[in-house]
């Protein structure tokens, strides 16, 4: 495993931890993080996200991770042991919903049984 992966891994758990502990956004609904990727040379970092409701309640959910982004790298400074943190960027991972629609599509392909 990289030294990117490794941090990856890191990042996405530590951030995790702070998003449901020490965040008091009103803005910010269920989010889940489902991947970090970490650049080669370790100065930035893209935090996918997930989060449930209307497109409007994950865009509202996005903002308030974006202006949480100091916070965040402040707290990560404190708890991970690396000589600089790298800039993050919180990205919606659509994927997830993605997966369900292809899904419902089978559903209907199938004329609505179930068969996985």
């Amino acid at each position: 495993m990289s030294r990117a992966e490794r941090l990856a891994e890191l990042l996405k758990t530590e951030i995790s931890l702070i998003i449901q502990g020490k965040l008091n956004d009103h803005r910010i609904g269920f989010v889940s993080i489902t991947e970090v990727k970490v650049t080669a040379d370790l100065s930035q970092a893209r935090v996918f996200i997930s989060c449930f409701g209307s497109e409007a309640e994950r865009k509202k959910s996005l903002r308030g991770l974006i202006s949480a982004i100091p916070f965040i790298r402040g707290r990560l400074a404190k708890n991970i042991q690396t000589r600089i943190v790298p800039e993050l960027r919180f990205v919606l991972d659509d994927s997830l919903a993605a997966g369900d629609q292809r899904l419902e599509l089978l559903k209907k392909i199938r004329g609505g049984k179930e068969t996985l």
